[in-house]
């Protein structure tokens, strides 16, 4: 949506669906219809209140738009809106209520700071990052949050990227992120080897956060993974 120039203002997980895709067969005598792989789509629907930013063709058949402010721009205002939404959904996701129903406000206008918003129970090893992650989408000033990239980036690494145990002390955060490249070597031997094998178990299946951990190996650098986790640890330094 973001490369489209899309805003889609309703982010919330009635809007939100995992839509299972009927099955492909190439050639129907090979294999059974049950057998294909078939993994789920997620799709965002109901636009009714998606605004699309202006784009330079536009500005190009109506000049009147390249002279106007940002702040005068019609979508301006909502340039981040989804990105809040996001981090609500992070709490919604865990089973945990809008995280600003527990928040006493005076009025609409009066700003707030994350750390009146409420914690997430630690109840894995995630937790504590993705309460981390959330905090950065919901920073009262747009400014201030966190681009959906950045947070994509960031929940691929607590997913998926070494604990915090890989920047030892002789190490540190930040040294260079070469550091990383024998981890990240390994974890993708571990990872064909895991596959091989459930290739050879008839009953194992392939789901769609299998699909999603092989896609982010595919393209992960040493470089890319220190750079979400330095980002994270330099945003939570500053005050929110």
């Amino acid at each position: 949506l973001k490369n489209q120039g899309v805003i889609h203002c309703d982010l919330r997980l009635e809007n939100l669906l995992l839509v299972k895709m009927p099955s492909q067969v190439t050639n129907p005598g090979s294999q059974a219809q049950g057998d294909v792989l078939q993994l789920p789509r997620l799709v965002i629907s109901n636009f009714s209140k998606a605004k699309q930013r202006n784009t330079a063709v536009e500005q190009k058949h109506h000049p009147d738009l390249a002279r106007q402010a940002p702040e005068m721009m019609s979508t301006s205002q909502y340039k981040m809106v989804d990105e809040f939404q996001l981090g609500i959904l992070i709490y919604e996701v865990l089973h945990m209520p809008n995280p600003f129903e527990s928040i006493s406000r005076q009025s609409e206008d009066e700003e707030y700071n994350t750390s009146d918003l409420p914690l997430i129970c630690p109840l894995s090893a995630y937790s504590e990052g993705l309460q981390h992650l959330a905090h950065l989408l919901l920073r009262a000033d747009p400014y201030k949050r966190i681009h959906i990239r950045q947070a994509k980036s960031i929940l691929q690494v607590l997913l998926w990227g070494p604990c915090s145990k890989a920047f030892s002390m002789n190490t540190g955060l930040r040294d260079s992120p070469h550091v990383l490249k024998n981890w990240l070597d390994v974890k993708r031997v571990l990872l064909v080897l895991k596959f091989g094998e459930w290739f050879l178990d008839e009953q194992s299946q392939t789901t769609l956060e299998d699909w999603l951990c092989c896609q982010y190996f595919a393209f992960a650098t040493p470089e890319s993974m220190f750079q979400a986790v330095e980002k994270m640890q330099i945003l939570l330094e500053e005050k929110c």
